[in-house]
């Protein structure tokens, strides 16, 4: 399914968006944990037809992707995620918001895919998305659905293990959560540290959508 292709996408270049600043700023950025100590921040995001909350102590911009020297040094250290790299713009360009942690390696992006259709049942969407997530080494660890404002939507939590560095290896987690807009879809993807203060930090981000109709 095309949907299922542009969610794995946004998955694998925020995660390494994250892992890339890791490998930019050094070793003392990679043992940087998540701190769930900020209150959230609201935001409505129209064309998203959604709101959420993010960490008030986030900065909010626009996402521009990695660099290109960065994307290649990447996709050689992680080449199981080169086809994703190649379709970063694909990304930045349906990107409606964007916030990151001024130091710790998580960040919050939401993007709008306006057709490609939407799962018909958790069933349709846990076989599509682990097959594809399965394909850039990812694991799914869980998937679930809940209803935003009225609607269904469909949520999975996996990790990834990527390399910033050829002496560095990272473990990452991130949600993703699916919900219906239109022919298409909007998500939501956090990425984050794969440890308590992460999952604290991506359950709270989640259960903070709603429906902004």
């Amino acid at each position: 399914m095309k949907h299922l292709c542009c969610f794995v996408t946004a998955f694998s270049v925020l995660m390494l968006s994250v892992t890339g600043a890791a490998g930019a700023a050094g070793a003392a950025a990679t043992s940087t944990t998540t701190t769930r100590s900020a209150p959230l921040i609201h935001v409505t995001i129209p064309s998203a037809v959604i709101s959420l909350g993010y960490p008030a102590d986030w900065t909010v911009g626009q996402f521009a992707g990695l660099p290109k020297a960065t994307q290649k040094k990447l996709a050689k250290l992680n080449p199981q995620l080169e086809s994703d790299m190649a379709q970063a713009s694909t990304v930045v360009k349906s990107s409606k918001f964007y916030a990151e942690h001024p130091v710790a390696r998580s960040d919050l992006m939401v993007n709008v895919v306006p057709n490609g259709g939407f799962p018909t049942t958790l069933a349709d969407f846990r076989q599509g998305i682990t097959e594809q997530f399965a394909s850039q080494g990812a694991t799914v660890q869980a998937t679930s659905a809940k209803k935003i404002g009225g609607h269904t939507a469909y949520l999975v939590v996996a990790t990834m293990t990527e390399r910033p560095d050829a002496t560095t290896t990272l473990t990452e987690l991130a949600g993703q959560l699916y919900v219906p807009n239109g022919d298409g879809a909007t998500i939501v993807t956090i990425a984050t540290t794969d440890d308590a203060d992460g999952r604290s930090l991506m359950d709270s981000i989640i259960a903070s959508v709603r429906s902004a109709h």
